[in-house]
């Protein structure tokens, strides 16, 4: 028998990080459970970083579905 597994939504800005009247982060509001990755800084990103935030977000949430922008 296959399990099932719950799917999780993470939200992966871009640049800026999508204020609050973007779609991301109505999208966000609206989803119970759905869950912002965090990035130490939004205006300069780096790629390294930016990588290794998303890397740990999916690694919480390992059966997640990446709604990104950007």
């Amino acid at each position: 028998m296959t399990q099932r597994h719950s799917n999780s939504l993470l939200i992966v800005p871009g640049l800026g990080g999508s204020g609050d009247d973007h779609w991301q982060s109505h999208v966000e509001r609206s989803r119970p459970g759905a869950e912002r990755v965090h990035q130490i800084e939004w205006d300069r990103p780096n790629l390294r970083t930016w990588l290794e935030q998303l890397h740990r977000a999916v690694e919480r949430h390992p059966h997640s579905v990446l709604v990104a922008h950007s």
